[in-house]
């Protein structure tokens, strides 16, 4: 069964759950049927992702390729506020470059192997520059932030400096993707803007007031992928507020 297969028996499936619902059926009856919807939306993203995942591999330079693209189809359940009713809704989301890795081996794709764990040390490191901006014991949070057993955990003279930063996030990129620039220098070459977009998104409010919770490996991933993105396409950041209107 491929994808559109799938789609359309979900799609079968959730016109069934509608039926139920319109028909004001008992609650366990539509749970069942939900339970069952959910997990299939779910089985679909997977098979979404392998789908585009098998092009990409296919391709010349799969790593420079899946980059390029940055965001993959993806499929959630939707319920209409006013009537009840679910439906699929198509969306976007950051292609996933760590499970893209792992789904390219044994083939190398990346610069560099191994390149994964860097990203927690990447996301260690901000973390203790946000705590340092914040007053917070940041020298505490070097020491206690939980890493991969295979990630060395650094020694930085300055850890909480930008140009230490900006060094780390240099050599992730490195790592995940080098385009010579005939000096044995890598062409994709990050900015103190890169730093700025990674600190400011990286980090998010904690359910606890006054708390912050600081960024894990894989949420570098998704936030470099972008940076490089950015990079290769001579694009700028951007900012997103409410007008009036």
């Amino acid at each position: 069964m491929n994808s559109i297969e799938m789609r359309k028996n979900l799609e079968s499936d959730i016109q069934n759950l509608n039926g139920l619902i319109l028909e004001n059926k008992p609650n366990d009856e539509i749970a069942v049927l939900l339970h069952s919807v959910s997990e299939n939306v779910s089985k679909l993203n997977l098979m979404l992702t392998n789908e585009d995942f098998a092009i990409l591999r296919a391709t010349e330079r799969p790593m420079y390729t899946a980059i390029m693209v940055l965001e993959m189809n993806r499929v959630t359940l939707g319920q209409d506020k006013e009537n009840g009713k679910y439906m699929l809704v198509d969306g976007k989301k950051i292609i996933d470059l760590a499970a893209f890795d792992r789904f390219c081996a044994p083939k190398k794709i990346s610069n560099e192997s191994g390149w994964i764990y860097r990203a927690d040390n990447m996301a260690r490191l901000l973390s203790a520059y946000a705590t340092a901006e914040l007053g917070g014991d940041w020298k505490e949070l070097l020491n206690v932030y939980r890493l991969n057993k295979h990630t060395e955990r650094t020694q930085e003279k300055n850890p909480v400096s930008k140009k230490t930063l900006t060094r780390e996030l240099q050599s992730l990129v490195d790592a995940i993707i080098f385009i010579d620039n005939g000096k044995k220098e890598n062409q994709i070459k990050v900015t103190s803007q890169d730093i700025a977009f990674m600190v400011l998104t990286a980090c998010k409010a904690g359910k606890k007031p006054k708390t912050v919770v600081m960024p894990k490996g894989n949420t570098i991933i998704k936030l470099v992928v972008q940076v490089i993105n950015r990079i290769l396409k001579g694009d700028s950041y951007e900012v997103l507020y409410d007008r009036n209107k």
